[in-house]
This record gives structure tokens, C-alpha cells and sequence, in this order.
């Protein structure tokens, strides 16, 4: 889509539909503000800078728009772009540079976006960057990716491509996380992520794979798993622990199995489907196999005793 210049918003067209759109009667309205109706209810404002209307083809467009959008329970969405247009007969908003939207709990930046009124649905593309705060932790998560979906009333948003993110703790003294995966759907009611494709995730010193996971953000500080990964799972852990001569020694350990439970309370991880674990010459195998942190100690469940891995 091509935008409208600062200096005249009749120009800049470059294709045979925009030239007829240039055609049609036009009004046009500097330092304008108005909020439409549908059933009584407002379901847009929008102050800008300046204003062209398109009478036949029902499309306004802005320069420097800036207003609240409104769901139909009238929750609303605060957005601020360089550029907009309004294509009423579709019920859209398109919003071009440094697009900006919130919410009481997100706030997205990008490129471009949509809103698509009927189906009470964002679509931003371009440098997505998001943040969230949690209500119940007040956690913050941050997202970025090159597209996002946000659907307000759901207090739901997906993320496709390049995506990336980290979940920053309220407490400095709390350690938080940080993933990739090829899309993630982050769930305001839910408190959950889930990460598929290609997922990454970080803790520390160690790190993990595996092709989907969960993150149950109201789990920290419970002894309930607070992540879950999927799937041809494998585990790289730096371990710095002190040997029995009081000597500081730093080793690495490999884990590898088709689950992953996190508990960040107890900070271990949980391996189960065919686990095995991998240390120097050292290979573990069992049921379900325990790792903690900085703990050179392998739990093997079924076994009923615990393994030293030695070098």
C-alpha cells in the first residue's frame, strides 16, 4: 500500500486504482477529530492532522492519526501512527509508520497495522516489538517478532516469524527466561506461552531445544512445572560445582529425551521419554532422570539412588 505525503496527500499514487481514487470528489480537512457510531456505541476516534475523503469508495486518509479504537464491549485500544486510512465499507484501519497500539496490558510497536473491526482483530507487521504485564505477577514479557495477531476482547496475540522473547521478573533477585520459537501464542486469561517450531529456551547456564513448549507463568513459585518442552528434547547444562577437595570445577552435561518439566522453585529439570544423560565419558539412562543446577548429582527415579558423574 502507498501512503499519502506530508505535503500533499494527493500524490504518491502509483497504480491505476489509486488514480481513480483521485478522481472522486474529494474533501479535504486540516486538524480534524470525530469518534463514529454503530448502534449508539463509539467504536472509533480519531484525531489527525490532516484529513482527505474519498466519497465514492467511502475512504478517509490521515496524516499523523492518533485516537482509540473500541471493542464491542467498549475495551479499548489506544493507537498513534505517521499515516492512516479508513476503508469504511470494509469496517479497516490501516495504520503506516511508527504504528503504536495499546491496551491495559500490552502495548505493541511496528511498522505497519490493522485494525479489523468486525472481527475485533490487530494485525501488525514490521519490527514488531510488544511488552505485557502480567496482573496477577506483574511479570513483564517481551516479545518481538515480524508479525503479530492481537485479538483485545480474547486478551490473546500470536506471533509468527523470527520470533523471540524474554520474561523479566518483577523481583530483580528472580531469574526469568528467555525463548525463540517459529510462532508463540501468549494468553492474558490463560497465563500461558506456547512456543512451536524450532523452540529455544534459555535459563542461566543452560539451555534447551525441542520442536514445541509451554510456559505456565503462574508456576514460579509453586512446585508445579513451570515450563514443558516437547519433542526430541536436548539439554545443555554449564555446571560450576566444588569436587570433594573442596576444588572449583566447571563441566558440561547433555540430556536428551522427548519431555522437559522446568520446576524454577526447586530449579531442576525433570527428563522423561527415553532419557539419557551425557557427561564426558558418563552415560545415564532411566525412566526419569532429575537435573539440578550446579549439581554434578544425576536422580535416576527408577533406579531408586543417585549416580556421581565423574570425569
Amino acid at each position: 500500500m502507498v501512503w499519502f505525503s506530508t505535503l500533499d496527500l494527493r500524490t504518491n499514487y502509483k497504480n491505476e486504482e489509486q488514480e481513480a481514487l483521485v478522481s472522486e470528489n474529494e474533501n479535504y480537512f486540516q486538524q480534524i477529530q470525530f469518534t463514529l457510531l454503530r448502534e449508539k456505541k463509539p467504536y472509533l476516534s480519531l484525531n489527525a492532522t490532516e484529513m482527505i475523503s474519498l466519497s465514492i469508495s467511502q475512504k478517509s486518509t490521515f496524516l499523523n492519526p492518533m485516537g482509540v479504537f473500541f471493542s464491542e464491549t467498549l475495551k479499548p485500544i489506544n493507537y498513534s501512527a505517521d499515516r492512516g486510512l479508513i476503508y469504511q465499507e470494509k469496517d479497516i484501519f490501516f495504520l503506516d509508520g511508527f504504528v503504536r497500539l495499546k491496551t491495559d496490558e500490552s502495548e505493541f510497536l511496528s511498522d505497519y497495522g490493522e485494525y479489523r473491526m468486525r472481527k475485533d482483530e490487530v494485525y501488525v507487521r514490521g519490527n514488531v516489538d510488544s511488552k505485557s504485564i502480567m496482573k496477577t505477577s506483574q511479570d513483564a514479557i517481551v516479545i518481538k517478532s515480524n508479525e503479530a495477531f492481537l485479538w483485545p476482547e480474547k486478551k490473546l496475540a500470536k506471533y509468527l516469524g523470527n520470533t523471540h522473547g524474554k520474561i523479566i521478573k518483577k523481583h530483580s533477585y528472580e531469574e526469568g527466561l528467555e525463548f525463540k520459537a517459529n510462532e508463540l501464542i501468549a494468553s492474558q486469561v490463560d497465563q500461558k506461552v506456547d512456543m512451536l517450531g524450532d523452540v529455544w529456551m534459555k535459563k542461566q547456564d543452560s539451555t534447551a531445544t525441542s520442536r514445541k513448549g509451554e510456559i505456565f507463568l503462574e508456576n514460579y513459585n509453586k512446585k508445579l512445572k513451570y515450563f514443558v518442552l516437547y519433542d526430541d528434547v536436548k539439554v545443555l547444562e554449564k555446571l560450576r560445582f566444588k569436587d570433594k577437595n573442596g576444588v572449583q570445577v566447571t563441566a558440561e552435561r547433555r540430556g536428551f529425551g522427548e519431555r522437559l518439566d522446568g520446576m524454577m522453585s526447586e530449579n531442576k529439570f525433570v527428563l522423561t521419554g527415553s532419557p539419557k544423560v551425557v557427561q564426558g565419558t558418563d552415560v545415564i539412562r532411566g525412566n526419569v532422570i532429575v537435573l539440578r543446577e550446579d549439581n554434578d548429582v544425576v536422580e535416576v527415579d527408577d533406579a531408586n539412588s543417585n549416580f556421581n558423574i565423574k570425569d
